[in-house]
């Protein structure tokens, strides 16, 4: 990418990183659906926005709770928790 595009491209990117709290907040939540749901959507865009760790994150909490793990997804969460915390530092200093 070159000029405007890798501009609005980092901007889509920042704004994506600054969302990744409200979608950590249905992750965490009681409600199974909007749970899948969220942990989907994050898998797929956080690959597009090269975020590969990220979206490896939410698909192994997506494992870990189909398979019945509860205390693996927790884990898992609280990782993804760290990661998005390190990703909003990381595009706040810049």
């Amino acid at each position: 990418m070159q000029g405007a595009d890798c501009n609005a491209f980092t901007e889509l990117r920042r704004s994506f990183i600054e969302g990744l709290t409200g979608r950590l907040i249905i992750i965490r939540g009681q409600d199974a659906k909007a749970r899948d749901d969220a942990l989907h959507k994050l898998a797929g865009a956080a690959g597009a926005f090269g975020l590969d760790l990220l979206s490896e994150q939410a698909r192994g909490i997506q494992a870990a709770l189909a398979t019945g793990n509860a205390a693996a997804a927790q884990a898992q969460i609280e990782a993804l928790a760290a990661r998005v915390a390190a990703l909003r530092d990381e595009a706040s200093s810049q």
